[in-house]
C-alpha cells in the first residue's frame, strides 16, 4: 500500500469520526433517533471501506463510495429530523 493510499484511508477515517461526532452531539441535544442512526451508519461505512481497502480492493472504489454513503446518511438524518419538528 502506497503513502497516497494510506493518506486517503486516514482522511476517510478522520472524516467519518468527525461526522459521527457531530451527529452524536446533535442526538445529545435533541434526543431524536435519526442522528444516532446516521452516526452508527457513518462509522460502519467508514470501517467497511477501510477494511475492504486493506484486504486488497483498489482503495478508490471503497473510499469514494464511503464518502458518498456517509454524506447521504448525514443528509437523510437532517431531513428526517427536520420533519419531526
Amino acid at each position: 500500500m502506497s503513502g497516497n493510499e494510506l493518506l486517503a484511508l486516514g482522511a476517510l477515517a478522520v472524516a467519518c469520526l468527525f461526522a459521527a461526532a457531530i451527529l452524536l452531539r446533535s442526538w445529545r441535544r435533541r434526543r431524536t433517533r435519526p442522528p444516532l442512526y446516521a452516526a452508527v451508519a457513518v462509522i460502519f461505512v467508514g470501517a467497511a471501506a477501510i477494511a475492504l481497502a486493506l484486504l486488497g480492493v483498489p482503495y478508490r472504489l471503497p473510499v469514494g463510495a464511503a464518502f458518498i454513503a456517509a454524506l447521504l446518511a448525514v443528509m437523510l438524518s437532517a431531513r428526517l429530523e427536520r420533519r419531526t419538528h
